[in-house]
């Protein structure tokens, strides 16, 4: 009948079929999707699954001032009129929450709300491309173009050679004028959040348990992903064959996961409980270099950040090899003033749920702490620090007390004709290291096994400098005023 109305609500989706190319659908359909639980000044990142949705129609509680999409060539949100504008296809829109609710404390920011989305028009269907792009940082907002969910697998096999080998998939997850990171970071292995207030800890919502193979993306999810540096072209083809039924009750049936991966995740927090999260998977066939669709690039932001490294390439999420217990994972933050901070071990699974510990390395201080113990809380001054702590999985030789105290007092560093010496006549020494106070490693020299040795080659300018030097009886660490 002309008046049947055709509704795919919440957690509901609307299928067709895997080989169809073009969009012959007639109807119009209304697809409700309702956001995250958000405060009045918060933003979800929209993608339209039907043709034709007017932008400001989608969210009429919205200011009209409050509609962003992102230009990939300056990197940033730009303000569009909601009113003269639709949905473009696949891409992804930033709008913000309604202004006014009747919800108690929601208008005075007080009190969170869910705001219910009603596409209105005809289905997407078939094959849908967006032009991703090859200029500035390579960043494009683009998101799921039909009324079901998308496979996460899907969706990477289709950007393989033209998606950054490190792109993950961002989705934004920021409170207005929070000074947390704004994107968390999801890839096939893995889902590291943010926890900006009213957007954080929502793993569950992108399936990150179980058969890997289940994961995917719902529908009106928009996203961010960067695209390769030496991509011949620009065009990414949503096609039905990235598809996928809605899950029964919103959460996907899984079994085991096809290849069993273990993983944990590093927060670091400040005083103003700013905070950051890094992931790192081991899982047989990754790398210790840069795995498509398993590594995720940290999104560049000014905010707190914690990450690891592979390949000079900073990663929220990196994925390794089958596990070893002698690997090193190096770790590096960024810290926006002086000040306290604290990395914390958030959660962990597989083989991690055991006995096997996770030991944070100080290589400014020369500590070793295990964060199953209790976090590690240290100070740190303003700026990048890429090579102050390492991950480890095997303790350091435990010596007692005065046999340390021995070696320690016997080891002596000196400055002769400007070359920094380092003598230990009680010890092997197999690695020196030499960092500044701002824990950056300056310099270091390797398998020395030798008692002394001089650091030939190693300028600065005048400052206080901590030498680090590892010997077969143990780490000794001394300061010396170059």
């Amino acid at each position: 009948a002309s008046t049947a109305e055709f509704k795919v609500h919440n957690n509901a989706a609307l299928l067709q079929g895997d080989f169809a190319t073009g969009n012959t659908n007639s109807g119009v359909i209304q697809l409700h999707r309702d956001s995250n639980s958000l405060f009045r000044l918060d933003y979800t990142m929209w993608s339209s699954p039907v043709v034709g949705q007017n932008l400001y129609d989608f969210s009429t509680g919205t200011l009209t001032t409050r509609f962003y999409f992102y230009n990939s060539g300056t990197g940033h949100y730009v303000a569009i009129d909601p009113e003269d504008n639709d949905f473009d296809p696949a891409t992804g829109y930033l709008i913000r929450m309604p202004n006014g609710s009747d919800v108690p404390g929601y208008i005075a920011g007080d009190a969170p709300m869910v705001f219910n989305g009603v596409f209105t028009g005809k289905p997407n269907n078939g094959d849908i491309p967006v032009v991703l792009s090859t200029i500035g940082d390579r960043y494009t907002a683009i998101g799921n173009p039909y009324p079901s969910p998308i496979s996460l697998e899907g969706f990477f096999s289709g950007g393989q050679n033209l998606l950054d080998d490190a792109s993950p998939i961002y989705l934004w997850r920021k409170t207005n004028e929070s000074a947390n990171p704004s994107y968390a970071t999801l890839t096939t292995t893995a889902y590291a959040e943010n926890e900006a207030p009213g957007g954080g800890d929502e793993m569950a919502e992108f399936y990150t348990e179980g058969n890997e193979a289940n994961w995917m993306l719902a529908p009106g999810q928009g996203f961010i992903v960067k695209t390769a540096a030496n991509a011949t072209q620009g065009t990414f083809m949503f096609k039905n064959l990235m598809r996928r039924p809605a899950a029964a009750g919103g959460t996907p049936f899984f079994r085991d996961m096809q290849t069993p991966a273990s993983r944990f995740w590093l927060d670091i927090t400040n005083d103003a409980d700013a905070r950051s999260q890094a992931a790192v998977v081991y899982k047989e066939g990754a790398t210790t270099g840069i795995d498509y669709s398993m590594d995720g690039r940290h999104y560049p932001s000014n905010g707190l950040a914690l990450y690891s490294l592979a390949e000079d390439t900073n990663l929220t999420i990196q994925t390794r090899p089958a596990f070893d217990a002698d690997d090193v994972v190096p770790m590096g933050y960024i810290a926006m003033t002086d000040g306290q901070y604290s990395i914390s071990l958030r959660r962990f699974d597989g083989l991690f749920s055991g006995a096997q510990k996770i030991y944070l390395k100080d290589n400014l201080t020369g500590s070793t702490h295990n964060l199953k113990d209790s976090d590690y809380a240290f100070s740190s001054v303003a700026g990048t620090f890429d090579s102050r702590f390492e991950v480890i999985y095997t303790a350091p030789p435990v010596l007692n007390t005065k046999t340390m105290a021995d070696i320690a007092s016997s080891v002596i560093v000196y400055k002769n004709n400007g070359i920094i010496k380092v003598s230990s006549p009680n010890a092997t020494i197999s690695n020196v290291k030499v960092f500044d106070i701002r824990g950056r490693n300056l310099f270091e020299q390797n398998e020395i096994n030798a008692n002394a040795t001089s650091l030939n080659g190693f300028t600065a300018e005048q400052q206080v400098l901590i030498i680090t030097i590892t010997t077969d009886k143990g780490e000794v660490s001394k300061k010396i005023v170059y």
